[in-house]
């Protein structure tokens, strides 16, 4: 589908990754197949630094023909009153960017959580401009905080953040869902019937290359987390596994190893965690860029994606580096309890409840005790699955279509 009267598209995202950058890389990669299909593009996202320099201008790069916009917001540790500083500052410094620093009168807003207050932004920049909003919904706040025992169901700070959820979703002419059960609760809580689509996160082959795994036979069986480390990845579980096996008779003589790639807030306590229970079988390692993901993956026996146990995930999950892991063609261990499972779905792994280290443990047992090529088919399965439905030129389609439509919507 194309459209005439398409300009170009801005898309706030506080937790934006550039080219070569470390974390989720989904606006960057839908960016870049609007660009080829003649779009122009800006992206704005923050960028950390000392508390000195954080009414310094924002900077401007032009990268793969998009141009990126990176808010100076305050460093923070943990996930204390330093992370709401840096949120709130976002989203005021968002709000008020001007076209100038765009590079760009677009057509069409997006904003995108995880956080409302960075979608808010998007809402702002779009009524002072007079065009079309898209909210794009990547986590459902503030019900995952309640779920996860963060927010008072009733508390002030809920209900200044379902206000703000209502006014997103009331006044978005599209709602882009990454959670595929979401839609009925989008509409409950205020969205347009029919308007909410569902686009999953994808995968860039051209990034992500498929390495099969060596038939050489070796001491080790690596299972690899790569990511964020937070509190909403529930990863000490993993550590307290890595505990039990040092000490399960059934694992004598073979050499499991947990390799935790990334950074974030829980990262200091967990590798303290190790350190304290003298785990010689588990390495930790600075955040990988997305373009040397594939060759650090290639090192793996298999995946872990850990998420806490909470009732949000009734709507869907959508880490974007669950279909990195499938895309690396390996078997994954799923510890989420959500029913939209893709590795139950495609055969591709073991599904365990999240927050039970002993059922991890059986699941790697599990694994260890299969053959190679059944492993190896299990890996197979899994990068079929996002061949299939999850490749970043399918989804950069499905994006313009929607784009296209509120944009022609806004012109009758």
């Amino acid at each position: 589908m194309g459209c005439n009267v398409c300009r170009g598209v801005l898309i706030v995202n506080h937790y934006l990754a550039g080219s070569g950058g470390k974390g989720g890389s989904r606006h960057y990669d839908l960016a870049r197949v609007l660009v080829k299909k003649a779009w122009t593009v800006t992206l704005v996202g923050a960028r950390s630094v000392p508390m000195r320099a954080m009414f310094s201008p924002p900077k401007i790069e032009v990268l793969d023909g998009i141009r990126f916009v990176w808010i100076p917001v305050p460093k923070y540790e943990g996930n204390g009153f330093g992370r709401f500083v840096n949120m709130i500052w976002f989203g005021l410094r968002a709000a008020i960017v001007s076209r100038a620093t765009a590079g760009v009168d677009p057509s069409v807003v997006v904003g995108s959580t995880v956080h409302p207050l960075a979608a808010l932004a998007g809402l702002v920049l779009a009524k002072r401009w007079r065009k079309p909003f898209v909210f794009e919904v990547r986590d459902i706040w503030p019900q995952s905080l309640v779920d996860l025992g963060r927010l008072k169901p009733n508390g002030s700070a809920t209900q200044i953040l379902r206000w703000i959820e209502v006014r997103l979703l009331r006044n978005a002419s599209a709602v882009v869902t990454l959670l595929p059960g979401s839609e009925q609760y989008l509409v409950d809580s205020g969205a347009t019937p029919k308007s909410v689509v569902y686009i999953p996160n994808g995968v860039d082959f051209d990034v992500l290359r498929y390495s099969a795994q060596s038939n050489k036979p070796r001491d080790n069986f690596v299972l690899m987390y790569l990511g964020s480390h937070g509190e909403a990845h529930s990863l000490h579980h993993i550590v307290h596994a890595a505990a039990i096996i040092k000490s399960d008779c059934r694992f004598d003589g073979k050499q499991v190893e947990f390799h935790f790639y990334g950074e974030g807030p829980e990262k200091r306590r967990l590798v303290q965690l190790a350190e304290q229970e003298r785990l010689t079988n588990v390495r930790f390692a600075d955040g990988v860029p997305k373009a040397a993901v594939w060759e650090i993956g290639a090192n793996a026996d298999a995946f872990i994606l850990s998420m806490p146990s909470a009732e949000v995930f009734k709507y869907g999950i959508s880490p974007n580096k669950l279909f990195d892991y499938m895309a690396m063609g390996r078997p994954v261990i799923f510890c989420c309890n959500s029913k939209f499972n893709p590795i139950a779905q495609s055969g591709s792994g073991v599904t365990v409840e999240p927050e039970q280290p002993q059922a991890l443990v059986e699941a790697v047992y599990e694994l260890l005790a299969m053959s190679p090529d059944k492993r190896a088919e299990l890996g197979k399965r899994a990068l079929e699955y996002v061949r299939a439905g999850h490749e970043i030129n399918v989804l950069g389609q499905r994006l313009e279509d929607v784009l296209c439509s509120v944009v022609s919507r806004s012109y009758d």
